[in-house]
């Protein structure tokens, strides 16, 4: 498998996430896979869905990772659905892959989307970095992916719900919140790239 190992917080912890792990080593090197020769392309690409597939927890029509691979420390041993860690982290941190995929990873994928979906929009900020906007992306990427405008519409409906979230805490402190992964500028660029049909995360895939 790849993965990245991390000490911290006293554990040494192997994380599968975007954020954190795994996903974010392959979301890296999908960036220069023609960089690579032939054989190691095949090794980056069976590696990778082999990973992803072997971690998955599927249930019907679902699918969810959790945050680590050995649940070094309790407060990793639950499943997750942001940006950070789950569902969402994991579609768009090996997206890319797509063409190249299994039609076993692709059903995967799709299944993930069901399960962000289903999970509904965050109670955290409406932000990129666990928050609605950032789950709203692996939608984006998903219609782009497939073609199929059902992850347009529900793409829609998590911006119209981080704009409900936005509104409610704007009245409740009578101020914004201006940082751009957890905040109003994250939104922000969410909600264009909905009008825009962009699937492309900020800052990962455009400055």
């Amino acid at each position: 498998m790849l993965y990245l190992g991390t000490t911290i917080y006293g554990t040494n912890a192997i994380y599968l996430g975007i954020v954190h792990g795994f996903a974010s080593n392959v979301f890296a090197l999908l960036q220069g896979i023609q960089l690579l020769s032939d054989d190691q392309q095949q090794h980056l690409i069976s590696r990778t869905e082999k990973t992803i597939v072997t971690t998955a927890r599927i249930e019907a029509d679902l699918a969810n990772w959790l945050p680590c691979l050995d649940e070094p420390c309790a407060e990793r041993n639950q499943f997750l659905v942001q940006f950070c860690h789950g569902a969402p982290s994991m579609v768009l941190g090996v997206a890319n892959l797509w063409p190249l995929a299994s039609e076993e990873f692709k059903k995967l994928l799709i299944k993930a989307g069901n399960l962000i979906w289903q999970a509904g929009p965050l109670k955290k900020p409406w932000g990129l970095c666990h928050g609605t906007a950032g789950n709203g992306y692996a939608f984006l990427k998903l219609y782009k992916l497939t073609g199929d405008k059902i992850w347009y519409e529900r793409a829609l409906h998590f911006a119209m719900h981080a704009i409900h979230q936005y509104e409610t805490m704007l009245d409740h402190y009578a101020c914004i919140r201006t940082d751009a992964w957890c905040g109003d500028l994250g939104l922000a660029l969410y909600l264009q790239d909905c009008i825009d049909q962009r699937d492309q995360f900020p800052m990962m895939e455009y400055f």
